[in-house]
């Protein structure tokens, strides 16, 4: 998997998730720029799930 550098250290990880699923759901962020923004690949992330969905 392809990563790219992350930019900032999380003070607390799940305000931070819930924060960025807030701006999803709100449209002012896509899920491939969350995703981008912590350092992931959005072509990856979706391959993976897919292969974990079909196992099982």
């Amino acid at each position: 998997m392809n990563r790219i550098p992350q930019g900032w250290q999380w003070v607390d990880p799940q305000k931070e998730f819930n924060a960025v699923k807030t701006a999803i759901r709100g449209g002012l962020l896509s899920r491939s720029e969350a995703i981008s923004a912590f350092g992931y690949d959005a072509e990856d992330i979706d391959r993976e799930i897919a292969a974990d969905k079909q196992r099982a």
